[in-house]
């Protein structure tokens, strides 16, 4: 399974790691359980050094006009901590997308930073 979540709802947070090629397919049960479980203002720390997306332009555009936009509408998407293996690893397109008004949406290379940098961003609930 190329995704792993956890939820912490104590910490209003969710940890994902990504692990080897990356689907559409494989988000969709992703944002559900966000939505079903209360999590989507959550912070979210996705590990993606071990990840390699196998998006195409048209997933990038179904990502976000059909998932993103339809999940936000019943809920504020909370800030999301990128970590990515390097800088070119993360297409810039895809972090002008994933950054919707009023989302937080940054890149990491560095663990540490990504965590730091989630505790000092407000989440709406």
């Amino acid at each position: 399974m190329p995704l792993q979540w956890q939820i912490s709802h104590p910490a209003r947070l969710v940890s994902v790691v990504a692990n080897g090629s990356v689907q559409l397919a494989d988000l969709e049960p992703y944002f559900a359980a966000l939505r079903t479980e209360g999590a989507l203002p959550y912070r979210k720390l996705i590990d993606a050094r071990s990840a390699t997306p196998a998006l195409s332009s048209e997933d990038f555009s179904f990502l976000f006009r059909g998932l993103l936009l339809r999940y936000s509408a019943h809920a504020p998407l909370g800030p999301v901590a990128w970590i990515a293996e390097n800088d070119s690893q993360l297409p810039k397109t895809f972090s002008e997308r994933m950054a919707l008004p009023l989302r937080p949406f940054r890149t990491f290379v560095d663990i540490d930073e990504a965590r730091l940098w989630l505790t000092r961003m407000p989440i709406e609930i």
